[in-house]
């Protein structure tokens, strides 16, 4: 999982050259920066850090505040389509490591500054929720991350209503947790609690490190469970016993009960008969649709290959793409 580094700089320009150094010292692949003091008249160069893409928002009526995420140029980062009101200080980026669990599809970072006092408390928190909906929306199995200097900012209704966990638990300022990170917790679970190291320059905010957990060894670990196949030639073949069955043990049977016995004695003994169940093993990151014949199809897909069958491979691999597109719209 890519490392990052949360800090408040109180200006960066000014500390551009310590704020690069500590970003290769200490590994960082995505920094978050709170209080740029950027303004939109600033040239390119004095913002930028070699290797590094950045996406940023700074105020353009007065002096002061502004955010910007820094992403190492070999993570896949685009700047979101998100409509950011202009009273608000936010940046939101979409992140596609080349590696990510398969239970996080992407990471959708908003980077945020909340300045003490601000009168916009509450569309800040409108303005999450409703981009955080339309981001899951549009990306399903997204992992959302929403961190910056939010000050007094009342975030328990955002994270219950999104569930969304604040995970910094040390003081980032004095003795106040004013730098936060809040992560899905589908993305917190890879991570490790977050620590933090010294201000950078002059700067009164401790910088917060959230770094990943170490990998876990899955391995291929997987569950058993009872399937009962329906083929069609089994289907045919069950098909004609019951229209010709005479049920005869049925007609015999003196009371209701027996009756009742004989016949699903009779109907369960033939389905245990045409359709017998087979124990499958499951891998428990297996998505749903992602089934145990179509778990074949791709065994004889690889094997086709491996032979050299050409024309097998291709069928097969055809056959496949269309069977995951149904079983996923039926799913």
């Amino acid at each position: 999982m890519p490392r990052i580094l949360l800090t408040n700089t109180r200006s960066l320009v000014n500390k551009l050259d310590e704020f690069q150094a500590i970003l290769s010292t200490s590994s960082v692949d995505i920094a978050v920066v709170t209080e740029t003091w950027f303004t939109p008249q600033l040239p390119a160069e004095l913002t930028s850090i070699q290797g590094f893409n950045v996406f940023s928002k700074c105020r353009s009526d007065k002096r002061g505040g502004g955010v910007a995420v820094y992403t190492k140029e070999n993570i896949p980062s685009k700047q979101m389509d998100v409509a950011v009101p202009t009273e608000l200080e936010c940046v939101w980026v979409h992140i596609r490591p080349h590696w990510l669990p398969r239970s996080v599809s992407s990471i959708a970072l908003c980077a945020v500054y909340h300045p003490p006092n601000s009168p916009h408390e509450e569309a800040l928190l409108d303005f999450l929720s409703k981009s955080i909906d339309d981001i899951r929306r549009q990306y399903p199995d997204v992992g959302v991350v929403v961190l910056g200097d939010l000050n007094r900012l009342d975030v328990a209704g955002l994270c219950s209503q999104h569930s969304l966990t604040q995970l910094v638990k040390v003081p980032t300022r004095d003795n106040a947790i004013l730098d936060q990170i809040l992560a899905s917790h589908c993305l917190a679970s890879y991570y490790q609690e977050p620590t933090t190291d010294p201000p950078i320059g002059d700067s009164d905010h401790n910088c917060v490190i959230w770094e990943g957990s170490p990998t876990p060894n899955t391995g291929n670990e997987t569950q058993k469970r009872q399937v009962r196949p329906l083929r069609e030639s089994d289907m045919r073949a069950f098909g004609c016993w019951i229209t010709q069955h005479t049920w005869d043990e049925v007609y015999c049977a003196v009371n209701t009960q027996e009756k009742y016995s004989a016949f699903y004695t009779t109907l369960l003994s033939a389905v245990d008969s045409f359709f017998p169940t087979r124990t499958v093993r499951i891998h428990k990151q297996d998505k749903p649709w992602i089934t145990p014949h179509l778990k074949t199809l791709i065994r004889d897909r690889q094997r086709a290959f491996a032979e050299g069958n050409y024309p097998k491979w291709k069928h097969l691999r055809n056959k496949i793409i269309k069977t995951i597109q149904s079983s996923k719209k039926a799913f």
